[in-house]
């Protein structure tokens, strides 16, 4: 076996290594744990990566951008590239801003509030406590993954995957699985936790 091809072995059994994740039968500790961080999360900002996989496309679509998240339920989602697109969320107000122009059509109120609800448990970890949801944990040596399900998600969601750092218990990235195909994935990165983020930010463009 010649030297390269040894190294993209080597390389890809770590990497496999590294992927795969083993059940947790006692998840009590975990839960704990984690509750107990993300509540003393006040505020949240971070950039990301959305993946899209889905049966209508080719290849998969990547768009990339910033959240910021500020108890209690502000949340400003904003898509930089390549998409233009800003959301808005301070309480019951909703705002959207798309490619420059401001869309006055009312969204679909009742699915963004399930989504909010559905953001905000994942941020503030309300979610280790609610009783309608099933949760699996699994973990690895760098990531603790939890695996949501409920018909209460969405008609549009059959699950959702967590992926938490071990180290710091911060949300890594998410997922939200609608089939084996139809998928989006959110990476998230540069993440800083409890700077103060001006009220403005949820409520103006």
């Amino acid at each position: 076996m010649n030297k390269s091809l040894l190294i993209f072995y080597l390389f890809t059994s770590i990497f496999s290594f590294g992927q795969t994740f083993s059940k947790i039968s006692n998840v009590t500790k975990i839960e704990s744990k984690l509750n107990e961080k993300l509540k003393s999360f006040s505020s949240i900002s971070c950039r990301f990566i959305e993946t899209i996989n889905s049966s209508m496309y080719n290849s998969p679509k990547k768009n990339e951008g910033k959240i910021y998240y500020k108890k209690i339920n502000k949340i400003r989602w904003e898509y930089l590239s390549p998409k233009k697109e800003i959301i808005l969320i301070d309480g019951e107000k909703i705002k959207i801003k798309r490619n420059n122009k401001i869309i006055k059509t009312k969204p679909n109120i009742r699915m963004f509030k399930k989504m909010q609800f559905l953001i905000i448990e994942l941020l503030n970890g309300d979610f280790t406590n609610n009783k309608n949801y099933i949760k699996n944990y699994y973990e690895n040596k760098l990531f603790y993954k939890i695996s949501i399900t409920s018909n209460r998600l969405s008609k549009y969601i059959s699950s959702i995957e967590i992926l938490f750092n071990k180290k710091n218990l911060q949300p890594n990235s998410i997922k939200i699985i609608q089939t084996n195909t139809d998928q989006i994935e959110y990476r998230l990165s540069t993440i800083i936790i409890n700077k103060e983020i001006s009220n403005a930010k949820f409520t103006k463009f």
